[in-house]
């Protein structure tokens, strides 16, 4: 893909961050916004909300319409990673000092809690809105059962407890969660 082409896919993608900062600033206190931005104010790629917009596009609906289903995608995936952060004590996303590192983990935990309520406020004013729940809790349950086999891994491979062939499909079914 070329810079420019790249260029163009992000900027699909950033479509959903009005949407994300706007559900923020409508749900939340003024002294915790900037807690719950924090991880939107380093403009990620936002591969996932750009796809959502290519795919509907490519299936022939209106594009319009995919804003608030790719903020969906994009807010299941940093409350993701606020949480897989706090799991693993994690210290540098995105180039810069995670969410827990910088407010603590009992900040960073509300976050993740407050991003997990603002996917109702999302999805609720989302076209398809049954269809787009279902497919999010369907993702959430995934995105927790992969954190949980991590996890049981980890301890696992700390007791030295599994050989590779038990260890293989738990690596395989973790990357499949994600």
């Amino acid at each position: 893909m070329s810079r420019s082409g790249l260029a163009r896919f992000i900027r699909l993608g950033q479509q959903a961050d009005p949407a994300i900062l706007d559900a923020i600033k409508r749900g939340a206190p003024p002294e915790f916004r900037p807690a719950l931005s924090y991880h939107f104010e380093v403009a990620g790629k936002r591969i996932r909300a750009a796809m959502v917009v290519l795919s509907c596009g490519a299936a022939g609906g209106k594009v319009e319409r995919t804003v608030k289903p790719a903020a969906v995608v994009e807010m299941i995936h940093n409350y993701s990673l606020v949480m897989d952060d706090l799991i693993d004590r994690g210290e540098v996303r995105r180039g810069r000092p995670t969410v827990r590192v910088v407010m603590g983990d009992s900040i960073a935990l509300l976050v993740a809690m407050f991003y997990r309520e603002l996917l109702d406020d999302l999805i609720e004013n989302s076209p398809a809105s049954v269809e787009i729940r279902k497919t999010a809790v369907k993702t959430m349950k995934e995105i927790i059962d992969g954190e949980r086999l991590d996890l049981l891994l980890e301890i696992r491979l700390s007791r030295h407890i599994w050989t590779w062939s038990e260890r293989r499909p738990l690596l395989s079914s973790k990357r499949r969660a994600k």
